[in-house]
């Protein structure tokens, strides 16, 4: 019914349709063998091209004839692009060709109109690129050794050869002819089998790559099928940690090869694992015949591959990290016998200078004392006024003394926590300096129900010290005002004593707490220099902080906490609600 012609393009449009349908498959399943969306999209050109050459020829259409012309040049164009984009160092852009092989089909449309033979000079076009593929495909070849390449190579030069026998016996006939759509039988199949074979190749190098990984991977990796748990692959690293080798390992489950000894250990992790959970820092021990026993940290997930569910377990050696902590433990406790040991230092020092030093100070007081008394009417007044700073000044060496063992003592007590009524303790404290000064109008306020489990003898030593700092400073100010209170910051209860008193420069604040440093002279404020740094040590003692802020003649306010006990506030607040 269609003839001679009508048959050839039907059987170029199915044979085209079909190669689109399976190379765009192929390349749908790949997206980075670019190559391929190249090829599919050529065929599609090219069975656009058998649809056109039917009017074109039979009703000699002149529109027909270009459309059929450029999509052929398409076709050709799109085909060695692909091919080219196969060979190595290319040296010109895909995009550049391709446009410049199109635009040279359009020329060829052109001239083929002007001289009305397209379908011939297109026929000797595509003659041309069978001869250019095949030397396209013969360069990958000899980059990248495949037979499909080689295949390819021969379906082309197979191509030019039929053409040109072709064109020799039928002449024009033979672009009408039926034998025409076949000659592109043996490039659609070389076209396949490229694409099958790179594949297999892509494949067989990603398994190269994860074997390289699998065995480079510098932790023990087991990979066992269940439900038996049967070991499929075991890495180098974890052959090396049990110090067997992989046929002891492949086909045999844990217990079978005696790598696992906890049989209880072992099925619970193979319940968590049936049951769509994954195990997380397990630890077990594993035996090594002669070797110490592995103790690992064992994680466990669940994969699933195309032909079935794998379990994945990577072990982490922990028998290193076991050495280190009971290194540290015995560090430790070197550590608090050193400690101790200082401890011991201190009060023998402690005792050395109450005995060795305040006796024979004791004795400088007394003579002085007994020389003033005895030959004070004939000294001359610079002779008592010598006696006299002798025992002014014993009286204070005498101060430090007590203030330095003081130090050294509040440092090194030992704690004993319990519930202080902080706000009690400091109206106590508070009546004590208003006994020893009766004379004195000072306001003192202090919030009520302040109240926290700390230990009482260290909580009163910073107390007593702050509030007779501030009752100190505070001396020359005509009302003066003392507070005791206390805020909420970050979730700790921070305690502050605040007056009206002298204050201090805040950039001499680090100072503050040193031994023996005072920010005012002895002039002004009576003191050792001791009261603020026994303060921090004590609270450093029980785990708190403290800092001052201050304005000179405004007053100063110090604020502390009572260490890690401050958890212990929940205590505090049940016990003043329970009041």
């Amino acid at each position: 019914m269609l003839g001679t012609l009508g048959q050839t393009c039907v059987s170029g449009v199915l044979l085209d349709l079909m190669a689109f349908a399976v190379i765009y498959y192929l390349w749908w399943r790949d997206r980075s063998e670019g190559y391929l969306a190249f090829w599919s999209t050529a065929h599609l050109f090219s069975a656009a091209r058998w649809m056109l050459t039917y009017p074109a020829v039979v009703a000699d259409s002149l529109p027909a004839q270009a459309l059929a012309a450029l999509c052929a040049g398409a076709t050709i164009t799109l085909n060695l692009v692909g091919a080219y984009s196969l060979t190595p160092e290319r040296r010109v852009g895909l995009r550049a060709l391709g446009g410049t092989l199109f635009l040279l089909c359009i020329g060829l449309t052109v001239a083929g109109l002007w001289l009305g033979r397209v379908l011939t000079i297109f026929g000797v076009a595509s003659l041309f690129s069978w001869a250019v593929g095949a030397w396209l495909f013969w360069r990958a070849h000899r980059h990248n050794p495949l037979s499909a390449y080689r295949i390819a190579v021969g379906a082309m030069c197979l191509n030019v050869a039929i053409w040109i026998v072709g064109f020799a016996v039928l002449g024009r006939g033979f672009v009408t002819s039926i034998i025409l759509p076949l000659t592109a039988l043996p490039t659609m199949i070389a076209f396949f089998i490229i694409a099958h074979q790179r594949a297999l190749a892509k494949a067989r190098d990603s398994e190269q790559t994860m074997d390289a990984l699998f065995n480079t991977v510098p932790i023990p990796i087991v990979i066992s099928r269940p439900p038996e748990g049967r070991v499929e692959r075991i890495n180098q690293r974890a052959l090396e940690v049990f110090g067997m080798d992989a046929k002891d390992y492949v086909g045999r489950n844990g217990l079978e090869s005696g790598v696992i000894a906890d049989r209880a250990a072992r099925d619970w992790i193979y319940a968590e694992l049936a049951g769509g959970r994954d195990v997380r820092n397990r630890e077990m021990t594993f035996p090594r015949g002669q070797k110490e026993p592995l103790l690992a940290s064992v994680n466990a997930s669940r994969v699933e591959l195309r032909d079935g569910l794998r379990y994945v377990f990577t072990l982490y050696d922990l028998t290193d990290l076991r050495r280190v902590e009971h290194a540290l433990k015995e560090l430790n406790v070197s550590l608090e016998q050193q400690v101790q040991d200082r401890t011991r230092d201190l009060e023998s020092f402690s005792y050395s200078v109450s005995h060795d030093l305040r006796a024979p100070l004791r004795a400088i007081d007394s003579f002085s004392a007994l020389l003033a008394e005895e030959a004070g009417d004939t000294l001359s007044g610079p002779a008592r006024d010598y006696l006299a700073r002798i025992r002014d000044n014993c009286r204070r060496m005498s101060q430090l003394i007590e203030a330095m063992i003081g130090l050294a003592q509040h440092g090194a007590a030992r704690l004993d926590p319990t519930l202080v009524d902080i706000s009690a303790m400091a109206e106590e404290l508070a009546g004590e300096l208003r006994q020893a000064e009766p004379q004195r109008q000072v306001e003192v306020r202090i919030e009520p129900w302040m109240r926290s489990t700390a230990d009482r003898n260290a909580t009163r030593i910073v107390l007593d010290n702050l509030l007779r700092n501030a009752w100190k400073y505070s001396a020359r100010t005509p009302q003066a005002l003392i507070e005791v209170g206390c805020d909420s910051a970050d979730g700790n209860r921070v305690y502050f004593v605040r007056d009206n008193g002298a204050g201090f420069d805040m950039r001499a604040a680090g100072d503050l707490f040193k031994p023996f440093v005072r920010l005012h002279t002895a002039a002004e404020f009576e003191g050792s220099g001791i009261g603020l740094a026994t303060v921090a040590r004590v609270i450093r003692n029980l785990g708190g902080r403290i800092w001052a802020e201050a304005r000179v003649g405004v007053g100063a306010t110090f604020r502390f906490t009572l260490g890690p006990a401050e958890t212990r506030q929940r205590s505090a607040d049940a016990a003043r609600s329970a009041a």
